[in-house]
């Protein structure tokens, strides 16, 4: 049953559950417990009337009540354990208390390479998965999860988890702050790069038409489209206004214009590309 920090709770031919390593080696021996069940960072296990949160070498961390439940964290590096009353404590995979708050309101788990989140209605926790560590609490209006990051995790794209995607209602985290964007955008999205296979810090907002509009980094929207621009950052962007001037902006400043009227532009790996079908048919890197 799924194998996390090395180890995965294991069930022998008579039934009985215990812990193996990757050596093939028993940390928690068949039968001492009735039932051992993977949560992820660490393991429920069960004897008689009684239920335990162990480690995965056998460590007691806490014992459950009749009404207490524990989950995963999407299968990462944590544990959930809900409280009857809506005491809620997240715990690392040594079973440390790494977290804790109180709802009792849904929750919504997700994970995302090395970023963790538990979201629900007035809060959203981002766990760093590597470090096994709280990475911020946020304050949120809704139950988020996660569903984009940006390469250094300053941006991250956030969404409720409705059964239909469609009814999705969005929200954004740059730097410090959660914005819920439901009522401005249809959709909020990253500015993906394919070559580096990575997201940036240039987010935007689709609306019904399914327009796009550049996210400032105050959670403001613009009121232009990004028609005709291409962003490396919210103040670093080229612009062409289809009538062959091509003008790079940085920090919000206008820098060199180039007139090329009959001219198709894209980027790569950074650089921009113009390739100008007028008498040279030439193409020109730009950085």
């Amino acid at each position: 049953v799924g194998l996390v920090g090395g180890y995965a709770a294991v069930t022998n031919s008579d039934g009985k559950s215990g812990i193996v390593n990757v050596k093939g080696e028993m940390t928690v021996d068949f039968g001492k417990y009735d039932s051992i069940f993977s949560r992820g960072a660490l393991y429920e296990a069960s004897k008689g009337d009684s239920v335990e949160i162990i480690t995965a070498t056998g460590k007691k961390i806490t014992d459950l009540g009749k009404n207490d439940k524990s989950s995963s964290v999407a299968g990462s590096c944590f544990t959930v354990v809900r409280r009857e009353g809506g005491k809620n404590e997240i715990y690392d995979i040594k079973g440390n208390k790494v977290e804790s708050f109180e709802t009792d309101k849904d929750l919504v788990y997700h994970y995302d390479d090395d970023i963790a989140s538990v979201g629900y209605e007035g809060g959203l926790i981002v766990l760093n998965n590597k470090e096994m560590t709280v990475r911020k609490k946020y304050d949120a209006n809704l139950a988020y999860a996660i569903y984009g990051v940006s390469t250094d995790g300053s941006y991250m794209v956030l969404h409720t988890e409705e059964e239909e995607y469609a009814d999705n209602k969005y929200g954004i985290i740059i730097g410090d702050k959660v914005y819920d964007m439901p009522d401005k955008c249809r959709r909020v999205s990253l500015q993906y790069d394919y070559h580096t296979d990575s997201y940036r810090n240039v987010a935007f907002c689709e609306d019904e038409d399914f327009d796009e509009y550049l996210i400032h980094s105050d959670g403001t929207v613009d009121s232009k489209t990004t028609n005709g621009y291409i962003y490396f950052s919210e103040n670093d962007y080229l612009y062409n206004d289809g009538n062959g001037n091509i003008s790079f902006y940085v920090s919000g400043q206008k820098g060199k214009t180039i007139n090329k009227k009959y001219a198709s532009i894209s980027e790569y790996f950074g650089y921009i590309s113009i390739h100008s079908y007028d008498s040279t048919d030439s193409t020109t890197l730009y950085d």
